[in-house]
Order: structure tokens, then sequence, then C-alpha cells
């Protein structure tokens, strides 16, 4: 053929040319084709468009020849049924050709149905319809290969394209430029059996295509291009806030200095006043970004300078889809060190004056009037075109769209409904890339995917399979298909740009990920399954997945970042099933990135196996360069989050945050979730969280306003509601969350729960739940450690837990259980809690220490220096139990240092009172401590405490000091089952230092226990030291179960082994049973330091069957008691007793103590101690009174007295009155003493008093109406209105005496006084005293009533005695002696001792009779000197026929040489003196020496031996060795106006003058108008001799040496 151009030469290329539908064939010779431009080949060869096959046709150089046609190319093209076929050049030529010549081969070889290849121009509202097979790199169903700027406008592909090897697609298989793709589409099968098959595009590389004036002519229409550029300008502001790291409340006053770039000041001395401030409005004028560094100068008052710079980064970025900038921060802190080592960088990349960038061409073709393009065109575009045809790559990349693209690319309003195939597959774009050191941007909007992506995939998407452009924009696109890959994403598989930005994407299809041997990933996501470049930000938003997603690695946003960061925002996975074996996120599985997520929305999806499920996100990953993870306003609801492993990781929120291995220790990442909810939830088979996981990460955790409501989880371990597990972390925050209707239960044992934080295991972090609540949930965890309904576990340094709400929460737990905190290692501060009708329960039976329970805290371990509780308010807490050693209802157990609580209650308004159990120890506030331990302002009601140890209201067990104050305890009940001491405020208190309680009081308690127990401590041990004040203990009740020795219950305290002090305690209406020591005060002390002091009891039980030591006050004692009272004591024991109105057993003094009311009801038959103050004291009592006292006893032995029963030291000051004793039962020993005040003391008794009392004793021993037996002096005491009857016991007493029955001491100044005493005794009997060896000094009786039965002697003074007795008097009284050998005497039975003189006494007004021998006014019989006494209007009677001896003065004395009885100075006045034989006015025989005595006015009557002075001298025949029988003699006496009258032998002086020797002599002596009358006088003549002798001479006459001795200590005159 003839050259068409020149006419004049051959022509070589040939060039098919198409205009208005018809094809016409153009011939050029060489020269006018290169003149053309066109490549002209050293051989060429033909192509059809028929149906033909030539295997050796040059497509290369064919599809060159056509190129410069195509510049002006027209339209409507329509090509049928084409079939071409470029066979497979290995298989035609064998072994002979290399892989070289092959590859050579199949990338010069370019096949098209219309063009194999195409330079520059447009293709418009085509079809091609056929077949097309080719070896070949370039195959496309219009264009093989393009090289230059191609536009393709309503063309539609329906030939099947098949290449052998790569880069197939429906229109285009290489693009090697850019191409502008609208309204396009392929409805054929697509295949490339290696790479890039693609629906529209197989694979495309955009170049830079330059035109100025651009005409294209079509439709008789020019095509004008428009460049548009306007202004845009925008600004952002800079604000300072300065805020407190805690509160985050803003700080007034402080003052900063801002700096640029270069370190040089900007804003100078910014002082924030308000604690706010907008500093500057930046004008953005440069893309890029800009630096400030911000120092701050100066503080609030109180606060520190913040010393560390922030280091500000304002990045500016162009939108160019929305046409705006965009504006991110980023910050980080350095030391000054570090600021001082920054240097300035030039920080803008480009400028931004034109406003605009034009990155892609826009084409309007259904207007048909222009298009608008960038002065440079460099995009990959497709719009508006669609994809029907099945589309297989047997490799890497097949898309609906475009295989695989480099360069810029922007697709829009495209959509795939065909099936698609590879190792890489996509509904829309398989892979694009970036040309070698350019950042190019990919953008897609409003793109879908319908078809599926079968299963042979590595990654698929609906969108993107792969992209690694820098900056990426999808928008407005979705996938409605179902996917299948190892790496599957609803709309990208994986992205690695820069930067990545998703808007307002959907996808709905199934997206499973699928195993691949050659990856090992099997991730699927909604949206995208892989962001990957360690300085990339991807950000999605308003993107939403309803589709099932199956595979390892799940998630219906992302499933895999590694990222500098990632944003996701308002995006939503709902209605949708999720598979997955390891990480799943509702928004982002797995990331290793800066995490933003926020305003998103999981709902109603369901997983039903995997290790780290997140509703939101599953696993993140930090390092040095990934510093915060945010996730605010996110919601999970209707959801279903399992686990197929036990140990699998499930959060609603954030399942795990895990840090790598190569992390610096200065690095502080950021974990905030915000603002979050997790509703209706439902998780199973792992460990978890209802918010976020597993934390481990090097730094700071922050959750807040985050809700988790009305779900159902099942656990294993590690789970908290907010968080689940941190480690390694700086510190955590949890503040204004919220549990509700929360149920959650386990399948085997969950360690560490917590409700809002489950476990935090790194040393020095700061944990700080604060603002939050839990309500209505019901955690059934059946743990085996650490189960609590806010806080697990923390190891860290530092727990605050503040102003926390828990409303019907039940907790059914394991072995370290609390409402709030399970477990803190170290410091903590719990405030602010409110715990309402809940109940928390342990189920483990464990007998390890530490295993314990406690609303507020369980555990705090013993490297804990500090632990604040304060402000907590419980209310109907209706079980608090545990079968673990130890509960407590604010704390379980402290090893601390310090523990401080203060402002707390326990209060329950239910009928049911509150459970608390344990197996050790139970405390209403604490169950043990081990530290310093201050409680201040605590209030428990109506609670129910149990232990098989110790219980108490307040703390079961201190092993320290404990100091309480302010507190109130009211409805108590307090059971301990075994081995158990019981306190209201302290079961046992341990330790050394001193203890302080203080302003306490304690209303209803019950108190069942088997050990030491107390009102308010049960057990204070040696060192410990307790000081109790200002304490009130009203209504209570303590029972000792078991009867075994050693069980000490006590109104305040049951057992102390310290110095304990307790001052100004207050109890009342209580009830002691079964106790060994039992005290309304202080049940047992054995601490001589201690002090009962300023205290009262009201309204006391004490009963008991055991060997009892018990007192209203205190049981036993060995420290001081005083200025105490107690009224309206019951005291009831079965055994051995010591018992006391105030005390028991004091081995210290008792002081200032009165009590009243006081009734005890004894039944022993061992030894007792009773007193109705104190049954044995051995130190002094002093000032104590006893009102109203009822001592009912059935004992055989035993001291018992009105007062005290055995006083050590003496007693002073004391009284009693109306204090009853009555025995029922005989007091079957001797050695026993009974007294109105006292039964027996060793000490002196000083100025003591007994009134009123009621004394019926049945007993062997002595009775006193003071003291029983006294070993030591009395002085200046009394009995008043004393009734006494002392009854036999099995054999008589010995001793009794109005005052005191046996005394070893003095007695002075001592009374009785208006009583009737009704005694019986073996030996002797005294109204003051029975019998003494100790001197009576001043001593009297008055209107005493006194029947004796001894006999032995009885006095009215006292019985028998052998010292001195001085000025004392009987006075208006009846002496009543029944005993038939009594000696009865007004003064004295029987006064024996030479040396003794009874002086200046007198009976006056009294009434004595005597059954028994001798009887006399004064003394009954006297073997001493008796002078200067009365007897006065009174009367002495005796009725035995057999009595001998009866005397105004004295009955009967002794007038041996060697011993006699000397009367002087003595009166008988206004008396009659009757008995039967020797009876006389003075003296009724044997008392030789009688002088200056007087006798008047009175009546001397017996049956024979009367005289007025002496009635019989005696027989001086007998005599011996050492002595003789004296005489009597009567000297200077007056008798007057008396009647003597007997049967026989009566006279003035002398009725029977002694015989037998020496006649008696009568000296100055007178008788005036005296009657004597003698009824017979035929006995011996009674004359009375009358001798002038002197006196003294008849001494010294009568009396021979021996005698002179003897008498030389009297005085005669």
């Amino acid at each position: 053929m003839i050259c068409s151009q020149c006419k004049k030469r051959t022509a070589v290329v040939f060039i098919n040319k198409i205009e208005n539908g018809v094809s016409s064939m153009e011939g050029l010779c060489k020269e006018c084709a290169k003149k053309r431009g066109l490549d002209v080949p050293e051989t060429n060869t033909n192509q059809s468009t028929s149906n033909q096959t030539n295997n050796n046709i040059d497509m290369n150089n064919m599809s060159k020849q056509l190129e410069s046609l195509f510049k002006d190319l027209s339209s409507n093209l329509k090509l049928e049924n084409i079939n071409i076929a470029v066979p497979n050049m290995k298989k035609d030529l064998g072994d002979k050709v290399t892989e070289d010549e092959i590859k050579e081969r199949l990338d010069s070889v370019h096949v098209g149905g219309i063009a194999g290849y195409f330079e520059t121009g447009t293709i418009r509202n085509c079809t091609v319809s056929g077949q097309i097979y080719a070896d070949s790199n370039s195959t496309g169903g219009f264009v093989g290969y393009s090289n230059g700027y191609m536009l393709l406008s309503k063309d539609t592909n329906n030939v099947a394209v098949t290449s052998s090897s790569s880069n197939a697609g429906g229109l285009i298989g290489w693009a090697n430029s850019s191409i502008s793709v609208v309204n396009c589409s392929n409805t054929a099968q697509i295949v490339a059996q290696k790479y890039n098959a693609g629906g529209i595009v197989g694979y495309a590389k955009s170049g830079e295509y330059k035109q100025t004036n651009i005409n294209i002519a079509y439709i008789n229409s020019k095509i004008t291009i428009l460049i548009e550029n306007k202004k845009i300008s925008d600004k952002y502001s800079l604000t300072l806030e300065n805020r407190d790291i805690d509160t985050l409340g803003l700080l007034k006053q402080g003052k900063f200095t801002i700096y640029d770039v270069a370190k040089k000041v900007k804003y100078e001395n910014v002082i924030l006043d308000d604690g706010t401030l907008k500093v500057a409005d930046i004008d953005i004028k440069k893309l890029g970004t800009d630096t400030y560094y911000i120092e701050q100068v100066q503080a609030q008052n109180d606060y520190n300078v913040n010393n560390r710079y922030v280091k500000l980064i304002v990045s500016k970025t162009w939108d160019g889809i929305n046409e705006k900038y965009d504006v991110s921060v980023d910050y980080k802190v350095l030391t000054k060190e570090q600021f001082e080592k920054e240097t300035a960088t030039d920080e803008s990349y480009s400028s931004s004056s034109s406003g605009k960038y034009y990155t892609g061409i826009d084409v309007d073709t259904d207007a048909g009037t222009y298009v608008s393009m960038s002065p440079v065109i460099d995009t990959i575009s497709v719009k508006n075109s669609t994809n029907t045809g099945n589309i297989i790559a047997g490799d890497y990349n097949a898309a609906g769209i475009i295989a695989k693209t480099t360069g810029n690319v922007v697709l829009s309003k495209c959509s795939n409904d065909a099936m698609i195939n590879s190792k890489r597959s996509s509904g829309i774009i398989g892979e694009t890339l970036e040309e070698d050191g350019k950042e190019q941007y990919l953008k897609i909007s409003d793109c879908s995917n319908n078809g599926n992506l079968e299963p042979n995939s590595i990654e698929s998407a609906g969108i993107v399979g792969r992209t690694t452009n820098t900056m990426v924009t999808i928008i407005d696109s979705k996938n409605t298909a179902d996917i299948n890959a190892a790496t599957t994403g609803g709309i990208v598989a994986e992205a690695e740009g820069k930067q990545i930005t998703i808007n307002n994407c959907k996808n709905t299809g199934e997206i499973r990920a699928v195993f691949s041997s050659e990856n090992g990933f099997k991730d699927a996501a909604g949206i995208m399954a892989h962001a990957i470049n360690k300085n990339g930000i991807v950000r999605i938003s308003e993107c939403e997945n309803t589709g099932n997603i199956i595979g390892d690695q799940t998630s219906g946003i992302v499933a895999y970042a590694q990222l500098d960061k990632i944003f996701i925002d308002k995006c939503k996975v709902d209605k949708c099933n999720i598979t997955t074996n390891m990480n799943f996120g509702g928004m982002l599985a797995f990331a290793n990135s800066n995490i933003t997520i926020t305003n998103c929305d999981t709902e109603e999806i369901s997983n039903s196996r995997g290790s780290n499920i997140g509703g939101i996100v599953g696993m993140a990953r930090v390092n040095d360069s990934v510093l915060n993870v945010t996730i605010a306003k996110c919601n999970v609801k209707d959801s279903v989050l399992n686990s197929d492993s036990s140990y699998g990781d499930i959060a609603g929120i954030i399942a795990k945050i895990d840090k790598e291995y190569r992390m610096s220790n200065d690095s502080n990442p950021i974990l905030s979730v915000v603002s979050c909810e997790v509703n209706n939830a439902k998780a199973s088979g792992g460990i978890g969280s209802g918010i976020a996981y597993m934390v481990r990460m090097n730094g700071t955790i922050i959750v807040k306003n985050s809700k988790f409501i009305s779900s159902k989880i099942q656990t294993q371990s590690n789970f908290g509601g907010m968080l689940g597990y941190s480690s390694e972390n700086k510190s955590i925050l949890v503040d204004g969350c919220n549990l509700k209707d929360i149920n959650i239960t386990n399948s085997n044992s969950t360690d560490n729960f917590g409700g809002m934080v489950g476990y935090l295991d790194q040393k020095g972090n700061t944990l700080k739940v604060i603002n939050s609540s839990v309500d209505d949930c019901t955690f059934d965890v059946n743990g085996s450690y650490a189960n609590a309904g806010i806080v697990g576990t923390n190891e860290g340094d530092y727990t605050r837990i503040n102003n926390i709400s828990i409303n019907n929460m039940k907790l059914y737990a394991g072995n370290v259980t609390s409402g709030v905190m399970a477990y803190a290692v170290k410091d903590a501060e719990i405030s602010d809690i409110k715990v309402l009708n809940s109940e928390i329960t342990s189920n483990k039976s464990s007998s390890y220490y530490i295993n314990t329970i406690g609303t507020i805290l369980a555990y705090q371990g013993s490297y804990a220096n500090t632990l604040n509780i304060k402000n907590i308010n419980i209310t109907n807490l209706t079980k608090l139990e545990t079968n673990v050693p130890f509960a407590g209802g604010i704390l379980g157990i402290t090893d601390g240092k310090n523990l401080n609580i203060s402002d707390c209650s326990i209060i329950s308004d239910n009928e049911t009172k509150t459970q608390t159990t344990a197996e050790r120890g139970a405390g209403g506030l604490i169950g043990c401590t081990k530290a310093k331990t201050d409680i201040n302002n605590v209030t428990i009601n109506n609670m129910k405490l149990t232990a098989a140890s110790d219980v108490s209201g307040i703390i079961g067990i201190s092993k320290n000091i404990v100091n309480a104050k302010n507190i109130s305890l009211s409805e108590i009940d307090l059971v301990g089952q075994s081995y158990s001491f019981a306190g209201g405020i302290v079961g046992d208190l341990e330790g050394s230092g001193e203890s302080e309680f203080d302003n306490i009081e304690i209303n209803k308690i019950n108190i069942d226990s088997n050990e030491n127990s107390g009102g308010i401590i049960g057990q204070s041990t040696y060192g410990v030291n307790p000081k109790i004040s200002n304490v009130k203990v009203k209504d209570i009740v303590i029972n000792i179960k078991e009867t075994n020795d050693g069980r000490n219950i006590g109104g305040i305290v049951g057992f102390a082994n310290s110095k304990i002090i307790i001052d100004n305690a207050k109890v009342e209406n209580i009830e002691l049973n079964n106790a060994t020591s039992a005290g309304g005060i202080l049940g047992k002390n054995i601490d001589t330091s201690g002090i009962v002091s300023n205290s009262s009891v009201k309204d006391i039980k004490i009963n008991t069957s055991n060997e009892c030591v018990s007192g209203g006050i205190v049981g036993l004692t060995q420290g001081t008691i005083k200025n105490s009272t107690i009224s309206n004591l019951t005291m009831t024991t079965t055994n051995t007793s010591t018992v006391g109105g105030v005390v028991g057993l004091s081995f210290n003094d008792v002081i200032e103590c009165d009590a009243d009311q006081i009734n005890l009801d004894i039944t022993s038959d061992y030894n007792n101690n009773i007193g109705a103050l104190a049954g044995y004291v051995s130190g002094k009592v002093e000032n104590c009174n006893i009102t109203n006292g009822e001592i009912k006893l059935q004992v055989s032995t035993g001291n018992i007295g009105g007062l005290v029963g055995y006083s050590g030291k003496g007693i002073n000051g004391c009284t009693t009155n109306l204090v009853n004793i009555n025995t029922t039962k005989a007091i079957n020993n001797s050695v026993s003493a009974q007294g109105g005040l006292v039964g027996m003391s060793f000490g002196d008794i000083n100025n003591c008093k007994v009134s009123n009392g009621e004394i019926n004793i049945a007993t062997q021993g002595f009775f006193g109406g003071i003291v029983g037996n006294l070993n030591a002096n009395i002085t200046n005491s009394t009995t008043d209105s004393l009734n006494a009857i002392i009854t036999k016991g099995q054999n008589l007493a010995e001793y009794m005496g109005g005052i005191a029955a046996y005394s070893s001491g003095n007695i002075e100044n001592c009374n009785v006084l208006n009583g009737k005493l009704s005694f019986i005794a073996s030996k002797n009997i005294g109204g003051i005293v029975g019998q003494t060896s100790g001197e009576i000094i001043n001593c009297n009786t008055n209107s005493l009533n006194m029947t004796a039965d001894a006999s032995g002697a009885v006095g009215g003074i006292v019985g028998y005695s052998n010292k001195n007795i001085t000025k004392c008097n009987v006075i208006n009284g009846t002496i009543n002696s029944t005993g038939n050998s009594a000696q009865l005497g007004g003064i004295v039975g029987k006064i024996v001792n030479i040396s003794a003189e009874l002086d200046d006494c007198e009976v006056n007004g009294t009434n004595m009779y005597n059954v028994g021998y001798y009887s006399g006014g004064i003394a009954g019989y006297g073997e001493a000197t008796i002078k200067n006494s009365r007897f006065i209007d009174s009367n002495i009677s005796v009725s035995s026929d057999s009595a001998f001896g009866l005397g105004g003065i004295v009955g009967q004395g002794t007038n041996f040489s060697d011993r006699y009885t000397y009367v002087m100075g003595c009166k008988v006045k206004g008396s009659t003196i009757q008995g039967k034989a020797a009876v006389g006015g003075i003296v009724g025989a044997s008392v030789p020496y009688i002088k200056a005595c007087s006798v008047e006015d009175s009546n001397i009557i017996g049956d024979i031996y009367v005289g007025g002075i002496i009635g019989y001298g005696g027989d001086l025949e007998s005599t011996s060795s050492s002595y003789t029988i004296l005489p009597v003699t009567v000297t200077d006496c007056t008798l007057t106006d008396l009647k003597i009258k007997a049967a026989n032998n009566v006279s003035e002086v002398i009725g029977y003058n002694s015989f037998n020797g020496e006649s008696d002599t009568i000296t100055d002596t007178t008788a005036s108008n005296c009657e004597v009358t003698e009824a017979n006088k035929d006995e011996k003549d009674n004359e009375d001799v009358v001798n002038t002798q002197s006196l003294d001479e008849a001494v010294y006459t009568a009396i021979d040496e021996d005698v002179k001795k003897v008498q030389l200590n009297k005085t005669l005159e």
C-alpha cells in the first residue's frame, strides 16, 4: 500500500481509524509515521477486528500505530463478538524460550478489544463484546495498555478477558498514565491467571499529563478546560487551662510563658485569672506544623509549680474533599534538660495561598459541555462505573473496578455486583501503591460492593484490598456481599498510608477470614482489616457494620492497626454475629497505635469464641511512640461477648492493652475511656471487664463517666466492670462511672473480681476510683480470691476510692471479698461511700490468714503505711457472710502500719439484721487490724455478726493500738461460735502502746460467745494499755455458751491483761450470763495499773453456773476502781463465787464507788467471797456506798459482806443502806466470815456505816454488823437499824458482833444503832464485837435489840476481850442471851487480862436477860480493872436456876492473888439486877477489890447471896502454890435507895462474905434508905463487917508480895 500521507513511499505503519462508527484503514510510510510521532518498528503486522487468530501479530506495534488517531477519537463504537487470542509463547516454542524472553514478551505484548496500546485520548459511548485470551501482562476489553492520559466515558465491556499472566481489565489492562473513567461498566468475566484482574482496569499507574489547551470535539461541541482558584483562609485558637490533676477543677492565678519553635518568647507572663484564658487566634497561612513550648512560671497558692515544659504540636492539613483545613494536636512533656536540647526545624511544607489543590479530574459528561481539570493531571479516576462480571486472579489483586494502581487514585460512585476471586480481592480496588519517593492519595466516595469475594484470598475487601498511598480517603461507600480471605475488610483489607480517612461507610455482608498458609493472618473487619504505618494516622467516622464477622482477629470496624494514631468516630456495629479465635473489638480488634474512638456504638452483636474480646477495642499495644488510647462516648448494647478460652479476655469497651518489651520507663501512655456505656451485654467463658480488661502499658488509665448496665456476664478471673486487669501502670483513674443491673457469674473460680476494677498487679501505680456507683447488681462469682463490688486487687502504691454509691448489690464471692475493694497491697484512701440494700457473701472455706471479707475493704497488705477510710454510709446491708477467717462491716483485715476510719455508719432499718459471719474474726467495722488504728464518728445498728473466733461491733481482732472516738452501736448481735472473744468495739485487742476509746455509745447489743467478751472490748492483752472514757452501754446481753473456766465478760471490757483505764463509763440495762468473771464495766483485769473511775452501771443482771468472779462494775481486777456507781444489780450464780455489786475480786483499791439496788443470788458449795460492793478486795476500799441491796445465799462457805466479802487493806468512808443478806442454806465452814459491811478484812475499817439492813444467815463462821473477821483496826463506823438473824450452820459459828464478829485490832468510835441482832454462836457475841484482841474505844450501841445464843460470852459491846475497853456505851437496848452457859455483860461478856482496863463505859436504858451463867451490867466475867463505868436505868436478869454471879457492874470476877478483878468508880442507878445466886449491885461474885462505887435507886434481887455491892465473896480455901484467894475489900462505896431482896444470904454490902480465910473488909462505905429483905434467916449470917482500917492498910495487909507486883500498875486512892 502506498502511504496515504505523502502518496510516494510504501506504507509500513497501518492505523485503524474509527469515526462515527465507521472503521477505515490508513497506511503511513516510515518517514510520515515518524512525523506523526509514531515509533516505527523494524517489522510490522496488521491487526484485524474480525474473528481471527495470528500468532505472528505484533500487538505492541499495532497499538502504537493507532495511538495518534485516538487523540481525536470519536465515540459510539460497538464491537461485537470479538475473539482475540494471543497464544502462550512457552507453549508454542517449548523449552527453547527462556524465562527472560517470556517476561520481555509479556511486558511488550498488549491486547485490547479496541486497542492493544493506547497513548492519549478518549473512548466514549463504546461497547465491546466477545472474548480475549492473551499471553500478555496488559490485556483489556477495550485497551490492553495505555501510555498517556485517557478518558473513558459511558463505555461498556462485555468481553470475557483472560490473561495467562497479569493485568487484565474489563476496559483497560494496564494504564501507564493518568486515566479518567466515567459512567463505564463491565459485565464480563475478567481473569488474570497471575496478578491484577479488574472489572474496569487491571493495573493503573498515574502519570503527570500536561496540556494547557485541550479542545476535544464530540457531539458537535467543544470541551472547555476550567481552572479554579479561590482564596480560602482559616484560624485556630490557642487556649490555656490550668487544672487540678485529681479533681480536674480550674486553678486560678497561674502564670505561664509561651515560646515558639525557636524557643523565643512568643507570649510572656500569661496570667490565668479564672484558670483559663484564650491566648490568641492563629491564622493558618501555611500547611505543616506550629510548635509551642509552655512553661509554668507561677502556681496557685498551696500548689507546686510544674517544672516540666509542655511541647504543643499543631498539625495543619488540607481536606480536599470538604475544602477546609484540618487541625490536629499532639503534645510531649519535657524536662528542662530535654527542652534545652530541642532544635528549631522548618515546619511548613507548602503554601496555601491558592486555597485549593486539584488532585484529580472532574468530568460532567451528562451536561456535555466541559471538562474541569487541574493544570497537572496525575490521577487515576473512575466514577459512576460498575462491574457485574466475575473477576478472577490466580495470584494477587482481583477487583470489581481496578485491580491495582500506582499513584493518585480517585474512585466515585462505583460498584461491583459480581464474584471476585484471588489472593487479594476487592469489590472496588485491589491494591494501590505509590510511586517511589512520592506521597500520593487514594480517594474513594460513594462506592459499593455487592459481589461475593471468594475464600481463596489472602487479603480481600469490599472496597479496597490493600493501599500504601500516603493519603487515603474513603467516604459514603458500602459492602453488602460476603467476603472470604485471610485478611478481610468490608471496606478495606489493608492500608499502609500516613493519612487514612474513612467516612460514612457501611458493611452488611458476612466478613470471613479464612486460614492462609502464606501469612497466617485470619483477620476480619466490617470496615478495615489492617492499617499499618508506624507514622500513619487513620480517621474513621460515621461508619457502620451489620454483617457477621468471622476470623482469628475480628472487628466491626478495624481488625488490626499499627499506626501513629487512629481516630474512630460516630461508628456503629449492629446486629451481627462474631466468631473469633483471638482478638475482637467492636470498633478495633488490635492496634499498636494512639487510639481515639468517640461516639461509637456496638449493638446486638453476638460473639461465641476468642481471647481478647472488646465491645469497642479488642487489644492495643503501646510503645514509646504510642502515648494515648482514648475511647469516649461509645456504647455497647444488647450484645453477647464470649470466649471459648478459660483465660480469654472479654470487655465491653476494650479488652486488652499491652506494652512492648522495649518500652522505656519514661514513657507515659494514657488510656482514657470517657462517657462510654455497656448496656444489656452478655459474656461468658473468659476473664474480663465491662469496660476495659487487661491494660499493661506503663502509663495512665482514665475511665470516666462510663456505664455498665443491664448485663449478664460469666467470667473466670480478674474481672472489673470498668477495668479488669492492669499491670505496670503508673496511674489509674475511674471517675463518674456506673454499674447498674449487672449479673455476673463464673464457671469455675474468679480471682480478683471488682465491680469497677479487677486486678492491678504493678508496684508503683496509683489507683483512683471516684464519683461512681453500682446499682441493682448481682455478682455471683464464687471466687477464690479478691472479689469486690468496686476494686478487686491493687498491688500498687496507692488506692483512692471516693464518692461511691452501691445500691442493691448482691456479691457472692470467694476468700477475699468486699463490697468496695478486696485487696490493697499498699496505701489506700476510701471515702464518701454509700452502700444501700446490699448483700455480700463469701462461700469459700479457708483458714488462710488473709482470706477475709469487708464491705469497704477486705484486706490491706503489710507493705502499706496508711489506710484512710472516711464518710462511709452503709444502709440495709442484709448479709456479710463468709467461711474465711475474717469479716468486717467496713474492713476485713489490714496488715499495714496506720489505719484511720472516720465518719462511717452501718445502718439497717429492716426487720432482719445485717448478717456478718467469719471463721476467726468478725467486726461490724473491722475484722482484724495490725495497724495503729484511729476510728472516729462511727455509727452501726441492726447487725448480727457471727465468728468462730473473735467478734465485735467494730473490730474483731486488733494487734496494735486502737483509738476509737465518737462511736454509736445499737441493735447488734455478736455470736462467737468456738474460741471467741467478743466486744462491742474490739473483740481481741493486742499489741503495745496506749489505745484510746472515747465518747462511745452502745445500745441493744446481744453477745453470744465462748471466751472473753465486753460491750467495748472483749479482750485486751498485755502491753496494749487501753484508755476508755465517756462511753455509754445500754440494753446489752452477753452470754457465754460454754461452761469452761476463763470466760470473762464485762459491759465495757471482758478481759484486760494490760494497763486499762476506764473513766466516765455508763452502763445501763445489761445482762451477763455464764461467765467465769463478769462485770458491768470490766470482767477481768490483771494489770495493777488499771483504773475504773467516774463510771456507773444501772439495771444489770449477771447469771452464771460457772465458778464465778463477778461484780456489777468489775468482775476481777488488779487495778483500781474509784468514783463509780451501780444501781439495780441482779446477780445469780450456782457455783463458787467471788462476787460484788461493784467488783467481784479486786487486787487493788476500790474508791468512791456507790451501789444501789444490788441483788445477789448465790448458790455454791465452795469457797465464796460475796459483797454488795465487792466480793474480794486485796486493796483499799474507800468512800463507797451501797443502798438497797439483797444478797440471797445458798452457799456452804465464804466471806460475805453487805459491802465487801473480803478486804485485804481495809475499808474507809463506806456505807451500806438497806442491804439485806439471806441464806437458805447453811454455811458450813468455821473460817467463813460474814459482815453487814465486810465478811473478812485484813485492813483497817474507818468511817463506815451499815444502815437499815436485813440479814438472815445460817453460818458456821463469823458474823459482824460491819465485819465478820477483822484482822486490823476499825474506827468511826456504825450500824444503824440493822436487823440480823444469824442461825446455826452445820455447826455453831464462833463469833458474832454488831460491828465485828472477831477483831485482832482496835475498835474505836464505832456505833450500833437501832438494830435487831439475833445471834447464835459457839463462843462469843458482842453488840460491837464478838471477840477482840484489840482495844475498844468510844464505841456505842443505841436502841439495839440483841438476842444472843452463845456458849461463850455475850456483851453489849464485846463478847470477849483481853484488851482495854474505853468510853463505850450501851443505850436503850435489849440484850437477850439465851445460851445456857453464856457470860453476859452490858459492855463485855468476858474480859480476861489482868493488865486490861474497862474504863468510862455505860449501859443506860437497857434491858439485859441471860439464861446462862455470869452476868453483869458492864461485864459478865471480868479479869481486869473495871472503872468509871455505869449501869443506869437498865435491867439485868438471869433465868437459869444454875446461874451464878450477877452484878450491876460485873457478874463474876477473879479473886486470885496473881490475877484478879478490880472495880472502881463505877455506878449503878435506877436499875434492876435480878438473878439467882450471887447477885450484887456492883459485883455478883469473886471481885476482891471494889472501890468508890455507888448503887442508887435500884433493885437487887436474887435467891441467894445478894448484896448491895457484891453478892458473893468467895471460898478462900481454894489456893495453890502460885496464888491465893483474896477476900473482898469494899472501900468508899455508897448505897442509896436500894431494894435488896433474897431468899437467903442478903446484905446491904456483901450478900455472902468470903469464907474459909481472911475476912472481907468494908471501909468508908455508907448505905442509906436501903431496904433489905430476906425470906429465910436460917442460912449463914450475912452481917457486913465494917472495919475502920483505911483501904490502903487493908490492901497492904491482905496482899502478899506477889499480889503487890501484879498491882503495881494500879492506882489505889
